[in-house]
C-alpha cells in the first residue's frame, strides 16, 4: 500500500517538525545532540529543516541520524519481507 505510506511519511514528518521541538523544550532537553537524534529519527526531512533554523549542530546530527535510519530501515525491510 504505497499511497498509504506516503501518508503516514508526510504525517510523521509534518507532525514532528510542528510539534517535535516543542515537545522538546517542554521536557528540558536542551543538548544538541539529544535533540538532533529525536527529530531526525522521528521526523525525517521536514524536522531536519526545522532544525537547521534554530542551530547548525542540531540540523547536522539530525541529518546524520535521518540518513542512518533510512539505512537501516533498509535493510531491516529488505531482511524480512524478501
Amino acid at each position: 500500500m504505497p499511497t498509504l505510506s506516503v501518508v503516514y511519511v508526510m504525517i510523521a514528518g509534518i507532525g514532528g517538525a510542528v510539534f517535535g521541538i516543542p515537545i522538546l523544550n517542554k521536557l528540558g532537553i536542551r543538548h544538541p545532540v539529544a535533540r538532533g537524534l529525536s527529530i531526525g529519527i522521528a521526523s525525517h526531512g521536514f524536522g531536519t529543516a526545522k532544525l537547521f533554523e534554530t542551530s547548525d549542530r542540531e540540523g547536522s546530527v539530525s541529518t546524520v541520524a535521518y540518513i542512518l535510519m533510512a539505512i537501516l530501515i533498509t535493510i531491516v525491510c529488505t531482511v524480512f519481507f524478501s
